[in-house]
């Protein structure tokens, strides 16, 4: 099986999102670190690769915003792993209730 889908790993992409999201909001590097509970200098590494990334980091960027998981993850997801790209906004996607039917 051959296509043309190229995995980018987790932490890749949860990186992405931060730095969208930092990016949106307007939020500094210094800011975005003392959130993080990093140095600046990490930011840099981790624009290299984020593969040191850790779930501690990531909660303390959400408790210090005051934002969820799903907020900074749910901009646009892709859904399609073939050569044809699909996007879908979170919700966007779920049955009707029992009343829209």
């Amino acid at each position: 099986m051959n296509n043309a889908y190229v995995r980018m790993p987790l932490y890749t992409d949860i990186w992405t999102r931060i730095s969208k999201w930092q990016n949106k909001h307007g939020v500094s590097n210094a800011q975005l670190a003392a959130d993080l509970r990093v140095t600046e200098k990490t930011l840099k590494i981790y624009d290299k690769s984020a593969h040191h990334l850790t779930l501690e980091k990531i909660d303390n960027l959400l408790t210090a915003e005051n934002i969820s998981l799903s907020d900074l993850m749910s901009e646009r997801v892709r859904t399609s792993i073939t050569r044809h790209e699909k996007y879908f906004v979170w919700g966007a996607h779920q049955k009707k209730t029992i009343s829209e039917k």
